[in-house]
């Protein structure tokens, strides 16, 4: 508001703000910045598609005497004389190393991996209430019949505000929707799926709507969470077929996936998607970085940078540099072999 008093320009410039998850007035005007910033000059996609970003991953690991590991949920860190030295995975198994790197979040780190749930220096009781979860979110998926280009499907993606409030049953309120045509960015997509397209459509919501089949299991949570998914389906497909009508007829595939889905997969509690929120107060946490207090522990992550794909990798940046006292930003600015 320092900048203009034209709401309408205010709204059109914090119309990213889904990109992290919160409105302005609770959000670190630095974070938006840096967003806006990165998008000045468009965006990029893996050639491939994002599963390409783990499979191109793995050969380096593995090079270097690492091992990939799946299905494998990790149980707790290996101590040794105070230093981290491995970490137990749910079989029993061990697996040890010179180093933990933990980037499944710092709450998780903590309250999964650590001894009671605690680490020294770190008040999380006191800190979670001050900083919470990010957002949570409902997604849906869809596999089309026909190409990108004979729908002709854009390659940007829409952010559309407050398409349908609806009433208070979950899945019923779609306040914003973000849009996207992953297959039509993808170059390769034609080459290797035909002529098939994707759409992805996202709506933020309310952990709490879900909370009460949170004890129920994936695939069997019955049929209430069926019919609310199934009403955020519909609601979502009317915003994406006003956008784009010649879809109607060529949808051949279509899932929800809800909060749970996301703690499912990835154990955060609440469903959240963006680790922790961006408020002003999350960047004021100082023992929110890569090296921890339990030696040989180190964070990574978006909770260490900022959210997203860009934030985790500039984590790993941050991570790296902790661990072999050397600014490999820097280094690889220059150039420089590593």
């Amino acid at each position: 508001k320092e900048l203009t008093d034209n709401e309408t320009r205010i709204e059109v410039v914090c119309a990213q703000l889904g990109d992290y998850g919160l409105p302005p007035n609770q959000s670190s005007f630095a974070m938006h910045a840096m967003l806006v910033n990165h998008y000045r000059k468009g965006g990029a996609y893996p050639i491939g598609g994002a599963s390409k970003i783990a499979e191109t991953i793995i050969e380096t690991i593995e090079s270097r005497g690492g091992a990939v590991v799946v299905r494998a949920g990790a149980e707790g860190l290996i101590l040794e004389r105070g230093r981290a030295v491995g970490v137990k995975i749910e079989s029993g198994e061990e697996i040890r190393g010179g180093n933990v790197i933990s980037s499944i979040g710092v709450v998780n780190t903590i309250k999964r991996l650590c001894p009671g749930g605690t680490m020294k220096g770190v008040d999380l009781t006191r800190d979670t209430r001050k900083v919470g979860p990010s957002l949570a979110h409902l997604c849906l998926y869809l596999g089309l019949d026909q190409s990108d280009g004979q729908l002709k499907l854009p390659r940007f993606n829409y952010w559309c505000y407050d398409p349908y409030r609806g009433d208070n049953t979950p899945g019923s309120r779609i306040t914003t929707a973000y849009i996207s045509f992953p297959s039509a960015k993808d170059p390769e997509w034609r080459a290797n799926h035909g002529d098939t397209a994707t759409v992805q459509c996202i709506g933020p919501c309310h952990y709490d709507d879900f909370a009460q089949w949170a004890d129920t299991r994936w695939k069997k949570r019955g049929e209430e969470y069926e019919a609310a998914k199934e009403t955020f389906k519909e609601k979502m497909l009317a915003i994406l077929l006003r956008l784009h009508p010649e879809i109607e007829g060529h949808i051949a595939w279509a899932e929800v996936s809800s909060p749970l889905s996301t703690r499912h997969f990835s154990f955060y509690e609440h469903g959240e998607i963006y680790g922790l929120e961006h408020t002003p107060e999350r960047f004021r946490m100082k023992w929110l970085r890569p090296r921890t207090s339990i030696p040989g522990l180190y964070f990574s992550g978006q909770d260490i940078c900022t959210a997203g794909i860009t934030g985790a990798l500039m984590s790993g940046l941050l991570t790296t540099s902790a661990l072999m006292n050397k600014n490999m930003v820097e280094s690889i600015m220059k150039g420089e072999a590593l």
